[in-house]
């Protein structure tokens, strides 16, 4: 998976939702080598709760959560002020408008 791989910046807003299909520390870790700027990382567990939060600092080899994690949530490093651990996070589909 390439996430923020390469990418220049990170604009306002911007994020990434990695899903795997089970909990795990292992799975859900992550690298920002090759990464140009610093992400706030939430990982959260099949419930919905934030079981973990760190600052990922650009050019580390890995971050690997405290506690089994099946979603990563990459983004502004702003994230991490508003979430705290034991909160709960719920993904919902938004439906995509028809192309024209």
């Amino acid at each position: 998976m390439r996430g923020f791989t390469f990418k220049r910046i990170l604009d306002a807003g911007e994020g990434l939702v990695l899903v795997d299909k089970a909990e795990s520390k292992i799975n859900s870790a992550i690298t920002m080598l090759f990464v140009n700027f610093d992400l706030g990382v939430l990982w959260i567990n099949s419930t919905g709760e934030v079981v973990d939060k760190r600052l990922a600092r650009s050019w580390h080899l890995s971050y690997t959560p405290k506690a089994p994690a099946r979603y990563v949530v990459e983004s502004n490093p702003e994230i991490l002020e508003s979430i705290q651990i034991g909160d709960r996070i719920e993904f919902q589909t938004i439906p995509q408008e028809p192309e024209s």
